[in-house]
């Protein structure tokens, strides 16, 4: 595992750069020898491939990363997602994200919780515990991360679950910030901000359109965190598809 560089880690405000996470993020430096032999060609164009698929920006140098040695697999089930990530994980280097869907709680967040905070298909599990060092613990992969806890971090393999919170409508990729958690602060005020900009169509929209890149964001840093490989698993069908669509176009295998 390795820190991102400065660049790579401006998708939003990182509020873990304290003494405590960089000594934490310093330990795992040397922890992962094996990467794909072209890993800078393939994230440098993977990270293109993403910013184009979730609508963040027109690109383009993103084709040839299918070729090279990065696994991304879209799951119709979730359960069958962790069943393929936990098989990976024998090395204990594969860890399971999640959106803002899912509420956020202060309570029950212990080791050993029985808690199932993040819900998905049959799949069912706590949020990260809020104790021990979860990167490293050896019971890492029976819970969820969050973007603000594995910003910074990668594994050689994540799950991802997207929630309703990023759909596809007609061909348009967008975030629904009513479908986000109401404990998730990024979006925080953007209801009022929208209300106090009614009458002002350009101001409403500029609103709609910061919320959206909040959403987007918060998935591109989400997927852009496995060194070797990416699963993922979509709440909305009409993503899930999209993305089968996309990942196809470059050759590659759509789905587990």
């Amino acid at each position: 595992m390795i820190i991102y560089n400065e660049t790579r880690a401006q998708f939003l405000d990182d509020v873990f750069q304290n003494c405590l996470r960089q000594r934490l993020i310093d330990s795992f430096r040397t922890m992962t020898n094996s990467v794909p032999a072209d890993q800078s060609v393939w994230d440098y164009e993977y990270l293109n491939w993403l910013d184009d698929v979730l609508q963040i920006r027109e690109t383009d140098n993103f084709d040839s990363w299918g070729d090279l040695q990065y696994e991304f697999k879209v799951f119709d089930d979730a359960s069958e997602l962790y069943e393929t990530l936990k098989a990976r994980n024998s090395e204990n280097r594969a860890r399971l994200v999640a959106g803002y869907s899912w509420e956020w709680p202060t309570e029950e967040r212990g080791r050993g919780t029985t808690a199932t905070h993040v819900r998905a298909d049959g799949l069912a599990l706590p949020w990260n515990f809020d104790t021990g060092y979860w990167a490293t613990a050896e019971d890492g992969i029976t819970h969820v991360e969050c973007v603000h806890t594995i910003q910074g971090l990668e594994f050689d393999w994540l799950g991802v679950l997207i929630g309703n919170d990023l759909v596809v409508r007609g061909d348009k990729v967008t975030g629904d910030p009513e479908r986000r958690a109401k404990t998730d602060a990024s979006l925080k005020g953007w209801k009022k901000d929208l209300k106090n900009a009614a009458g002002n169509p350009k101001r409403q929209q500029e609103v709609m359109d910061r919320v959206d890149s909040i959403i987007k964001s918060t998935y591109k840093v989400l997927l852009s965190r496995g060194r070797r490989g990416c699963f993922v698993w979509c709440a909305d069908p009409s993503l899930r598809d999209y993305l089968k669509t996309r990942i196809a176009m470059l050759g590659k295998p759509t789905a587990e």
